[in-house]
């Protein structure tokens, strides 16, 4: 291995609908000093999700931030697509699977006159039927959670996965690689690229050209409670300079689509049905049955799904289903 692509993703993901005050306090607390870190410093860069209801709330009452994140996006910001309500893309059927991405992808290119080209999963719910889900939006890879593709975490590689004739990328992100404020940039940088260096290096791999490709990928993926925690103690900024001052030779910082546009190194993989959970579920079956209140959720889904079939033809009735759910929606009932 000779150099290390690294990707830094942060995700504004809450699953629960805001109060405003709330929204309020993190946006002074944390998206205002996110954006004007990048603006300040033009050479780092960042993976970016928002959920629907955040860009909503900010496009509403700070449309500064978007006209401040449309700049960004030409040079140093790539936006991460996904559910508008960041869903158990599994538990939902296609149509609401595709209307939740498109959803949230219209806001987007309204705001920021950029429609992403990657999605992101809540809790890495993952199934392969999602492949042909995403590939009708449009979209080119998937970030997973290194756990749920145990089988391929030590190749720092993208992966390529197919399902029914369509195909879609997935870039990994490392849980055990995130940042502690307590340790020096340099420190966590030289360990980062040694332990890359190591891992690629055994004799695990199955395909032998995979242990001697010359660049690697490693995406680490931070939510805003973190990102906080290393821009107030000056560990971010610190962390830009030395890679450009001391690692340039070893890692270089980057984005999804900049380095899947270039990377001539892929993985064709399968990767199984899976969750990242404290709970260690181990399937999606698992998530729906060891949980009741899960399991009732999907019930009613189901429930909901059959009265809308059986109105086909009759728009009144029709109508009054799709108004019914989409208050479920609304509300957070189906999306957990």
């Amino acid at each position: 291995m000779e150099k290390l692509n690294l990707c830094l993703f942060l995700s504004l993901d809450q699953v629960h609908l805001n109060a405003p005050d709330e929204l309020a306090q993190k946006y002074q607390g944390v998206y205002k000093n996110i954006l004007s870190f990048y603006f300040k410093n033009p050479d780092s860069k960042l993976s970016l999700f928002l959920s629907g209801p955040i860009l909503s709330w900010i496009s509403k009452y700070h449309p500064e931030a978007t006209t401040l994140i449309s700049k960004l996006l030409k040079t140093q910001i790539e936006i991460v697509g996904g559910g508008y309500y960041n869903p158990a893309f599994p538990l939902i059927f296609p149509a609401d699977r595709t209307g939740q991405i498109e959803f949230l992808t219209t806001d987007l290119r309204q705001e920021f006159g950029k429609r992403p080209r990657g999605i992101t999963l809540f809790k890495s719910i993952w199934d392969s039927s999602l492949i042909t889900s995403f590939q009708s939006c449009g979209m080119e890879y998937v970030f997973l959670d290194s756990d749920v593709a145990s089988e391929y975490k030590n190749y720092y590689l993208p992966l390529v996965m197919s399902e029914q004739g369509k195909a879609l990328k997935s870039l990994l992100y490392y849980d055990d690689f995130v940042p502690d404020a307590n340790v020096s940039p340099k420190d966590f940088l030289n360990n980062l690229y040694e332990t890359v260096k190591s891992r690629t290096e055994n004799d695990e791999f199955s395909d032998k050209t995979s242990a001697e490709c010359d660049e690697r990928f490693l995406a680490i993926k931070l939510d805003d409670k973190t990102f906080s925690s290393l821009f107030s103690s000056g560990w971010l900024e610190n962390f830009y300079a030395t890679v450009k001052n001391d690692f340039s030779d070893k890692i270089a910082l980057t984005l999804p689509l900049e380095f899947l546009r270039k990377s001539p190194d892929f993985y064709s993989a399968y990767v199984h049905s899976g969750i990242k959970s404290a709970k260690k579920y181990t399937t999606i079956q698992d998530f729906l049955i060891k949980n009741p209140k899960n399991k009732q959720l999907y019930e009613r889904m189901l429930y909901i799904e059959i009265l809308l079939s059986q109105c086909k033809g009759d728009k009144a009735r029709q109508k009054y289903g799709k108004r019914t759910l989409m208050g479920c929606t609304k509300r957070g009932i189906i999306f957990l």
